[in-house]
């Protein structure tokens, strides 16, 4: 049965027919001679009606149009003039609220085209609009501002948003780190800006600023380009507006791009089909076989001209389907894994055995897995996919009839066409979307990673020095089967190397089950140097030494001798590295190693900021991660530690001092030559001497260094003890004036009857009111108060926990399942904890969704032996106590 095509809308229903304007209804006094004809007014250019029913901002003119024969007498001019009525709304293509309109870029109401006046700059004042945090980047009011304040705001828009912070703060902050303020100084002297925002919240807000700035510079590209191309058009200028993400400007950018041959876009907006694929959407009268042109290859049939049009319906579908977030969710998403790759070594087949079948919503997969399966996929070993739950096809079909309302299509060729359209738009929504929450795991699996990695760092960075009021001699174990163990003899005070030898532990000539030469070489050393702590090397051989050690401490004679276990990770990097060979030019590698590990036992700060931090073992998945983000991060890291701790100008070596906030490596140098050639530093303002640290870097590190007079000065009055201080030099004449309120002497500072006067006046001083007198805000009251109840020169690591001496040693052959151990946290990550129990296998705590303790790096507590495996040296811990943090984070300042 032959069935007349006929069109699916009329011209009457077309949505884009120029709307009726109302017409105004004048008061005429009623006179049987007046024939007043039918008014019809017609909107000029420039006339702009207030939607709420105010008058016109210009006098509206209307025309009429009436024969010379029979002209109207004047109408009077009505003494009251009735209220404009706001334009009628034109009904939207489905029934979709206006904000939902609005969002996918569809005016709310027709409006006439306005031209504004033209103006003289200078004379038009710039109003300030206050925009909230979250709105529209299109929203700021960015008249009269250049071209970097107009980033600016833009990129405090896009943070605000991301953030859920106002924009004023968003600006501020970003408007300070451009001009070089850096985390540890906003975190510590800027607090009132900051708020309660951590360091790590601050680095996210730099990563993000980072983010907005190539967003921003991207946007300015795809608008130019395209408007370069002729199709820029107000929807597509707001489209690229209200992109928030790199990928949402490619998905506007894609259809536009250059490419070396013509896309089927490309040909059919050449041919003029796009504005007919618009009508067709927009519900418009057409007749698509005017488009068929029998001598153009690519429109010879009405096939070609349907699958043309498709493709641009298709296009126009998905680029407003953006924005549908319900379609986005992960738990409406499976991620599976299978094994792909036959014949692999057994150690493949170990590390991915748990995803040769896994099956887990994308939602709920932990970042180590998601990390595990991308390695997995790397190396051709499994296959990963993300398939949707079974309605969510239906729902993305239902989603697009909804929006563009198809929800029913005629029998013939227009309602092909859009049939078409739907099902490949819904095709490629499922795989867009697939891509995206692939994507969006893997960034978020790398972001806790990196998290994780600089959390570990910044607890390891805290471990407690062992600090001495006597003077003793420590024996240095860098353990090592083939080549032998490194020893070094050290002095607790000078830190000098006063003895070295390598000693093997096995002799090569008589039996080889236990080593009598090392140990008798030992006991030679301990004799001649008075040695009270040795120090071993957590590495290969340890174990050995350890029984060694244990030995000999059973014997009277070296009873009071104790022994340390200290992790060895990046010594050996760092002892045959150029750093290394230039601060030890007359040792070789084996005695800088073992020399590090007594160093590390004394000061792990200064000697863990000589190693990359990527080479200290205490992350996850590492090598899986972008290597620059992760490098910036822990160099973050690092740098506030360090900061946060303080360093002594007159002592502090280039790796210490050049992570020190605001300031670099040359700068570093610079300040250790300058000392180098006119002695030690007398107050902070010397800085200021030193070529390449002008008053913003000043600013930056000044809170940070400490002028610790040496101890062989004797006219110690040429020093400022607020220099040995975390108060800021910007802030001396505000301790003045509130050392007078106190009645205390700058003298006394650090005295234990000063820090009691100075908590006793602060606890019954309202904070507020001695702002207002000392001219500073109420942060830095706060900050002054707390600097001045510290004593001189403390070293907040001390709060921690000293460092642990073991008494005796275990192996994994005593332990039984059940058995209760103690021991530390020394590696966290998102599936567990590892701990050492001092058996020379560390065990495993592990997490999940429903127990995941409170523990991080360096923390001690107690477990139980859950599972034990040791011919595998496998050992599964079960938390039964947490018994000290290693360090008191919330004391950090």
């Amino acid at each position: 049965m032959n069935v007349k095509e006929e069109p699916i809308f009329s011209e009457s229903e077309s949505s884009d027919s120029e709307p009726e304007m109302p017409r105004p209804k004048r008061k005429i006094k009623e006179d049987p001679d007046w024939d007043v004809p039918e008014v019809k007014p017609r909107v000029r250019r420039g006339i702009k009606t207030d939607p709420d029913g105010g008058k016109p901002k210009r006098a509206r003119k209307v025309k009429t149009e009436h024969s010379d024969e029979a002209k109207p007498k004047k109408v009077p001019k009505p003494k009251t003039e009735p209220k404009a009525r706001a334009p009628r709304k034109v009904k939207a293509a489905c029934d979709v609220k206006p904000k939902v309109l609005a969002e996918l870029g569809e005016d709310e109401e027709v409006k006439p085209k306005l031209k504004r006046k033209k103006e003289d700059p200078d004379d038009a004042p710039v109003k300030k609009r206050k925009v909230v945090a979250g709105s529209s980047k299109n929203d700021c009011n960015l008249e009269g501002l250049s071209g970097k304040e107009v980033n600016v705001v833009q990129e405090a828009s896009i943070i605000a948003r991301n953030m859920n912070c106002s924009l004023s703060k968003a600006q501020t902050l970003i408007q300070m780190m451009n001009d070089g303020a850096t985390i540890p100084f906003l975190i510590r002297y800027r607090k009132t800006l900051v708020g309660d925002w951590s360091p790590t919240d601050m680095r996210m807000f730099k990563e993000m600023h980072q983010s907005a700035k190539e967003v921003v510079a991207r946007a300015a590209f795809v608008k130019k380009k395209i408007a370069a191309s002729g199709h820029l058009n107000d929807h597509m200028t707001r489209a690229i507006e209200n992109a928030w993400t790199l990928a949402e400007l490619d998905d506007i950018y894609e259809p536009y791009k250059p490419a070396k041959t013509k896309s089927k876009l490309a040909i059919l907006r050449d041919l003029g089909l796009d504005a007919v694929a618009d009508q067709i959407l927009n519900k418009q009268f057409v007749d698509i076989r005017n488009c068929i042109n029998s001598n153009n290859e690519h429109t010879k049939t009405l096939e070609d001209v349907k699958v043309l049009l498709a493709i641009s319906i298709t296009e126009t579908i998905l680029r407003r389907m953006n924005d549908v977030a319900q379609l986005w969710r992960e738990d409406n998403w499976m991620m599976h894994s299978v094994k792909i790759a036959k014949g692999k070594v057994e150690d493949d087949k170990e590390n991915f055995k748990k995803y040769y079948d896994f099956r887990r919503p994308a939602k709920f997969v932990r970042a180590d897995e998601v990390l595990a399966m991308n390695r997995g996929a790397k190396k051709k070993i499994l296959k990963v996919t993300l398939t949707p739950k079974d309605f969510l096809k239906d729902e993305i079909r239902r989603a697009i009839n909804n929006i563009f309302g198809l929800n029913w299509l005629p029998q013939n060729d227009i309602g092909d066409i859009l049939n078409r359209a739907v099902t490949a738009a819904q095709d490629k929504l499922m795989t867009k979307i697939s891509k995206k929450i692939r994507l969006d795991n893997t960034k978020s699996a790398e972001v806790t990673a990196i998290e994780v990695f600089s959390a570990n760092l910044k607890r390891l960075l805290l471990t407690p020095p062992f600090r001495s009021d006597h003077e003793f001699h420590v024996l240095g174990i860098d353990p090592g089967k083939r080549n032998g163990c490194k020893t070094v003899i050290v002095n607790s005070k000078s830190l000098e190397v006063e003895e070295n030898a390598i000693i093997h532990l096995f002799s090569f000539k008589g039996p080889r089950d236990y080593p009598y030469d090392f140990e008798w070489a030992l006991k030679d050393m301990l004799r001649k140097w008075g040695v009270e702590i040795i120090v071993v090397g957590n590495g290969v051989g340890c174990q050995d030494v350890e029984n060694v050690v244990n030995n000999i401490l059973r014997l009277p004679e070296f009873s009071r001798v104790r022994y340390t276990v200290i992790p060895e990770q990046g010594v050996s990097v760092y002892s045959v590295s150029e750093e290394a060979q230039e601060e030890y030019p007359d040792f070789k590698p084996e005695v800088v190693s073992s020399l590090s590990l007594v160093k590390r036992f004394f000061n792990p700060l200064h000697e863990y900021v000589k190693v990359d931090p990527k080479h200290l073992g205490i992350g996850m998945y590492q090598h899986d991660i972008d290597d620059k983000k992760l490098t910036e991060a822990l160099q973050e890291t690092v740098s506030e530690i360090v900061s946060v701790v303080g360093v002594d100008l007159n002592a502090a070596s280039v790796p210490l001092l050049k992570s020190v906030a605001g300031l670099t490596e040359s700068r570093a140098k610079a300040i250790i030559a300058h000392r180098n050639e006119n002695g030690p530093y007398k107050n902070r303002k010397e800085l200021r001497d030193i070529k390449g640290i002008g008053p913003k870097t000043f600013q930056q590190c000044a809170g940070f260094v400490r002028i610790i007079p040496p101890l062989n000065v004797v006219n110690r009055s040429e020093y400022n003890l607020l220099d040995q201080t975390i108060v800021h030099p910007e802030h001396y004449s505000a301790t003045h004036k509130l050392l007078g309120l106190m009645g205390l002497s700058i003298n006394d500072i650090g005295s234990a009857e000063f820090i009691e006067q100075v908590k006793r006046f602060s606890a019954q001083e309202n904070s507020a009111q001695v702002s207002e007198k000392l001219g500073v805000d109420l942060d830095t009251t706060k900050l002054l108060f707390h600097a001045l109840s510290m004593s001189l020169n403390q070293d907040i690591r001390t709060l921690a926990d000293p460092p642990d001496f073991k008494t005796r040693m275990c192996s994994i052959d005593q332990l039984r399942q059940g058995m209760t151990v103690s021991g530390r946290v020394e590696n966290v990550t998102t599936f567990g904890a590892f701990v050492d129990i001092g058996v020379g296998v560390s065990g495993l705590l592990y997490f999940n969704n429903h127990n995941k303790p409170d523990v991080g790096l360096g923390d001690k507590i107690e477990v139980q032996i859950d599972s034990l495996e040791v011919n595998r040296e496998r050992i599964g811990l079960k938390l039964r106590r947490k018994i000290s943090d290693l360090f008191p984070m919330n004391k950090l300042i």
